[in-house]
């Protein structure tokens, strides 16, 4: 910046002997230094777990129902379709048991009036034993899975988990698998009249190479407890209880699942966390359970 003193013009100015005052000042002009902080990077990531569900289409009522003159047999009785979504290409395993009465490995269809009169698994087609039986169908146009141990045909229903269906392995994902169920019956001809009702648990397991656990019966006197799921480590004997008690305090738990924690104990031997099929009742460990001495 230059800076020029002022003249007083009342004098005429000499040229010879004029002084012209001349100076320049310089201000120092300080820039404010630039600061850079440090990158900060925000990282999302998604995990998307693999994932495997199972349903059925059913009619409104959830049953089927049909009647049967004595000494004939139906075939085709119901179209249950089940649907399967997988997002990864493990495969899946579908297992089936009885469950008539809400008992698993219940075959009978059960008679309103007295057991006897029960209706025995089977496939009776003629003669005095009534019967029924089940089998399996995979639906074309989808990842059709395949039916296992004989169920392509009317067979028995079996009493404890058997394989009916299954996708193994591959490259691409089961979207979209599907099969069916169906059922007959044959009434025998001195089959006894009334009204029959069964059921068929069906359980899909995850990758196809999983079995389910098989129902467990508990000795008289005694609580059992059972892990509720395949990948469990370490064993729990049975708890006694004698004649005269009228409750117990259940056990904490042994079992040990990796990335799993303890939900609790139920007397529904494949009791789901959030599942609509729960029948049973869901007690922390530790709790007590009453019931009549003797029972």
């Amino acid at each position: 910046m230059q800076v020029f003193n002022s003249f007083n013009h009342a004098r005429p100015l000499v040229a010879a002997s004029g002084i012209l005052a001349f100076s320049t000042l310089l201000i120092g002009i300080t820039f404010g230094n630039l600061v850079h902080a440090d990158d900060v990077v925000d990282n999302v990531v998604i995990t998307v777990p693999e994932s495997c569900t199972f349903s059925e289409q059913m009619p409104e009522s959830n049953q089927y129902s049909v009647e049967i003159a004595p000494g004939h047999y139906t075939e085709n009785i119901g179209n249950t379709t089940f649907q399967v979504f997988c997002n990864d290409n493990n495969g899946y395993s579908v297992y089936a048991v009885g469950y008539s009465g809400n008992t698993i490995g219940n075959t009978d269809l059960i008679s309103s009036n007295v057991s006897i009169n029960n209706i025995a698994t089977g496939t009776t087609t003629s003669g005095t034993t009534s019967s029924w039986s089940m089998k399996m169908l995979p639906v074309t146009g989808t990842y059709a899975p395949t039916i296992e141990n004989g169920y392509s045909a009317y067979k028995v229903v079996p009493s404890a988990y058997t394989k009916v269906a299954t996708f193994p392995s591959i490259t691409d994902r089961t979207t979209g698998s599907a099969f069916q169920a169906k059922y007959a019956i044959y009434a025998g001809n001195g089959q006894a009249a009334g009204t029959f009702t069964g059921k068929v648990k069906y359980t899909l397991v995850h990758p196809a190479s999983e079995t389910p656990l098989q129902p467990y019966d508990t000795t008289a006197g005694y609580i059992g407890y059972y892990p509720n799921a395949s990948g469990v480590v370490d064993n729990m004997g049975d708890q006694a209880i004698t004649s005269t008690d009228t409750y117990a305090t259940l056990w904490p738990t042994n079992f040990k699942r990796d990335g799993y924690g303890f939900a609790g104990w139920s007397d529904q031997f494949d009791y789901q966390i959030n599942s609509s099929t729960n029948t049973g009742h869901i007690y922390g460990p530790m709790e007590d359970i009453t019931f009549t001495a003797g029972q």
